[in-house]
C-alpha cells in the first residue's frame, strides 16, 4: 500500500484540527446538554479511535420536538374552546338572575337561589311527592 499524497496529510490535519476544535468547544460551554455532550464525544471519537459516543443518548429530535409542540399547542386550543364553552354556560346562568340582592352580585344572588332551591328540594314532603311523581303541595 502506498504512502498517502501530501496534499491528503494536510487535509487530514485540518479535519482533525476541527474536530479536535469542535470538541474543546464543547466541553468549554457554560451550558452543558446532552446533545453538546454527544457532540463532543463523537468528535474526539472522530479524532481519537473508539466508538464510546454511540453510549451516549442523543436528544430528541427537532422534529419529535415540533410534534409535542404541535400536541400542546393543539391541547391548548381544545381546552380554550372547552373555556370558551363554559364561560358561556355561566354567562347565561348570571343573567336569568333578574334581581339580584342588595349588596351582592349576580353571582352570589344566583347561588342563593340555588341553595335556597336545593334545600326546599330536600324537605320530606317534596322528596314524597317528588317519588310519587307529583309536584310540591300536590296531595
Amino acid at each position: 500500500m502506498s504512502e498517502l499524497p501530501e496534499s491528503y496529510k494536510v487535509e487530514r490535519e485540518g479535519f482533525v484540527d476541527a474536530l479536535d476544535h469542535i470538541s474543546r468547544v464543547c466541553r468549554a460551554s457554560r451550558t452543558q446538554t446532552r446533545r453538546l455532550r454527544w457532540i463532543e464525544a463523537r468528535a474526539r471519537c472522530a479524532v481519537e479511535g473508539g466508538q464510546d459516543w454511540r453510549d451516549l443518548d442523543l436528544p430528541a429530535s427537532a422534529d419529535s420536538q415540533s410534534k409535542r409542540i404541535l400536541n400542546l399547542l393543539a391541547q391548548r386550543d381544545e381546552l380554550q374552546q372547552a373555556l370558551a364553552a363554559a364561560e358561556g354556560k355561566y354567562h347565561e346562568l348570571i343573567m336569568a338572575v333578574a334581581r339580584k340582592f342588595p349588596n351582592e352580585t349576580r353571582h352570589e344572588t344566583a347561588l342563593r337561589y340555588i341553595r335556597q332551591a336545593e334545600q326546599q328540594a330536600t324537605e320530606p314532603g317534596v322528596v314524597k311527592a317528588a317519588l310519587r311523581g307529583e309536584a310540591p303541595g300536590e296531595e
